[in-house]
């Protein structure tokens, strides 16, 4: 395809070979994008140079091409660098181009920028001095340029009357309890569920820390009792060893006392 563009693009149209080739390249690249419905300012351009070459028009003093006879291109000229330009070779690339310039508006006609488009050849076909032309090319000619110069109907862009509704998910919701978590957006069932999930985890929570509370309590109130447990047995023991360093005292007494009299008697 871009092969096919690039030789109608360098088509030079000098000889009536070149006139040939090239109207039959155009011809084979058009069914070629009829399929796709590509649009080819190449195919434009060379059908453009085509119908306004001067190669192409006739003297003045011609005589009119009569009687129905077969306007259609032979492929066997197509291998032949001796071909001559004369009136009837004329008449045939003539009906060749303007059919197809009658094929791309058939084409081109359902985009918005086919006034455009048809412009160029429409003011080329409009050029041509249909005069001595057969009738069978008249009458393609007069049906290109009814076909070429038809109007689109386009409307200019305007902003609309009623603006557009804005979207769902761009809707601001607003709630008035706001509890700092998610949403969930789904249906009646899994909504319930996951509220109900939020709600035993939430009391999960709340019951875990109660008991971490209790249990530093108990652990507290426990090491507290010990310790005062602790204190008394001390206090106790210490006031045993009193008692037992003041009767000690005392028996050491009572023994001096005693010696002391024995000694006297």
């Amino acid at each position: 395809m871009l092969f096919a563009s690039h030789m109608l693009t360098c088509c030079a149209l000098k000889d009536p070979a070149d006139f040939l080739r090239g109207t039959f390249v155009a011809n084979v690249f058009l069914e070629y994008i009829t399929y796709s419905r590509r649009f080819s300012p190449e195919l434009l351009a060379f059908l453009e140079r085509l119908l306004r070459h001067k190669a192409l028009k006739f003297e003045a003093d011609s005589a009119s091409i009569q009687g129905k006879q077969d306007l259609k291109l032979s492929l066997k000229a197509l291998g032949s660098s001796q071909v001559e330009m004369n009136d009837e070779l004329r008449v045939k690339l003539i009906h060749a181009g303007v059919k197809l310039a009658e094929k791309c508006a058939s084409l081109y006609e359902a985009l918005p920028s086919y006034p455009e488009i048809s412009a160029s050849l429409l003011s080329v076909c409009q050029a041509l001095d249909s005069r001595a032309y057969p009738e069978s090319l008249k009458a393609l000619v007069e049906s290109t340029l009814a076909k070429l110069s038809q109007k689109v109907e386009r409307k200019p862009l305007r902003p609309s009357k009623k603006p557009p509704p804005m979207k769902r998910l761009l809707e601001p919701k607003f709630s008035m309890k706001f509890d700092g978590r998610k949403h969930f957006m789904g249906g009646e069932k899994k909504a319930e569920l996951k509220r109900l999930n939020y709600k035993h985890k939430k009391e999960m929570k709340g019951a875990m820390r109660e008991i971490r509370r209790d249990n530093q309590f108990l652990a507290h109130h426990v090491l507290k009792e010990r310790l005062q447990r602790d204190a008394e047995r001390k206090e106790k023991v210490k006031r045993i060893y009193q008692e037992l360093a003041s009767q000690e005292g005392e028996f050491k007494a009572l023994k001096r006392k005693k010696e002391k009299l024995s000694n006297r008697m």
